[in-house]
């Protein structure tokens, strides 16, 4: 800052890069300065900067990120073993600072704020998610203002524990565990993958990954109906509705794990050659964690 004035360089990307990988896509993609620019919170300055680049100068006006009346929003607990000890906000996120108050970790927790076009999520998993004790900070993204006059309720939906008991809403535990039944399968099948090219016939990094990639991508995301079923075994009084919805979780699991792996290997090929493990100890890597899960 200078004064009461901030300072704003905005600069123009010379190259494509990934749109969905950022910020890790724009390594080392040229930049260039758009100029510089000292500017007040709610004044408005045009970027003519930009048209060097042959771009229409910009309007911009610099805003706080903070809410300009952060309204608290409602806190519906239905885990009793969860406390929220702080909740902070900006324009996108709610922080979550939560408290495991049981003597068992949670590995696997789902959040919501329901409004009326449907509902913002999140689910988070981990082993431990929250250690038995612990304090853990999670991420919620916020309803945009314009869709709701007040702020929507923060539901704790569910928290699943190490040894399988759960608290709060079945059909969410349900989820959680068809997400994870579809992680688990495909895990399984890429742990193979990544094996067998351990235990191939040597042949060059590029045409190793060149095979991971063409196996992985060819790896079926159809939910088999043993599959659901085993959710549905475990969660008997689940509703139609929820059946459908283990369905889709269960296809999303399997769909995540393989753009996990694909997007491990993104990052392989981008660090630096004096930071590359080989590529067949990578794999081993990769797969010691799958196993790990």
């Amino acid at each position: 800052m200078e004064g009461d004035r901030v300072r704003v360089e905005p600069f123009v990307v010379l190259r494509p890069f990934d749109h969905d990988d950022m910020p890790s896509s724009l390594e080392g993609v040229p930049q260039e300065s758009a100029g510089v620019y000292f500017v007040r919170f709610g004044e408005l300055v045009v970027l003519e900067g930009l048209a060097k680049f042959g771009m229409e100068p910009w309007p911009m006006r610099l805003v706080s990120n903070k809410p300009q009346v952060p309204a608290s929003p409602q806190i519906i607990n239905n885990a009793p073993s969860i406390r929220v000890e702080a909740v902070d906000q900006d324009r996108t996120f709610y922080k979550l600072s939560l408290r495991n108050l049981s003597s068992k970790d949670i590995n696997a927790l789902s959040i919501g704020a329901p409004h009326k076009d449907g509902s913002i999520g999140m689910t988070t998993q981990g082993a431990p998610a929250i250690a038995a004790g612990a304090q853990s900070q999670v991420l919620l993204g916020k309803v945009p203002a314009d869709e709701a006059a007040a702020a929507p309720p923060i539901v704790i939906d569910a928290v699943v524990f190490a040894d399988s008991s759960f608290e709060g809403s079945v059909e969410k535990v349900a989820e959680i565990e068809a997400d994870r039944l579809g992680r688990w399968a495909q895990w399984k099948r890429i742990a193979g993958i990544l094996q067998a090219i351990q235990d191939g016939e040597k042949q060059d990094t590029a045409a190793d990954i060149a095979t991971l990639r063409s196996r992985v991508n060819a790896l079926p995301e159809k939910v088999e109906p043993p599959m659901i079923e085993t959710i549905v075994n475990r969660y008997p009084d689940l509703s139609l509705a929820a059946r459908i919805s283990v369905e889709n979780q269960i296809h999303l699991g399997l769909r995540n794990s393989k753009q996990n792996i694909l997007h491990d290997v993104k990052e392989y090929e981008r660090q630096a050659a004096d930071r590359k493990p080989l590529f067949r100890s990578w794999c081993e890597a990769e797969k010691n964690q799958l196993e790990a899960r």
